[in-house]
């Protein structure tokens, strides 16, 4: 990896003292971030959607 990114040995020793157990470590936790909010974000949508949707059915039934 360190070769991949061009990056220095001593950067990586520098960030990651724990070696490639801290790297996966800190991998791992930043993708459970990542996924966590992009789900939370997808739910924040379908919640205004069907508020919206709702709204919508409401009015149209009020009309009838």
């Amino acid at each position: 990896m360190i070769e991949y990114a061009g990056a220095p040995q001593g950067s990586f020793q520098h960030y990651f003292p724990g070696g490639k157990d801290q790297l996966v470590g800190e991998a791992l936790l930043w993708a459970g971030g990542f996924a966590t909010e992009r789900v939370a974000s997808y739910a924040r949508g379908a919640v205004a959607t069907l508020t919206i949707g709702t709204l919508e059915g409401a009015i149209m039934f009020a009309r009838v």
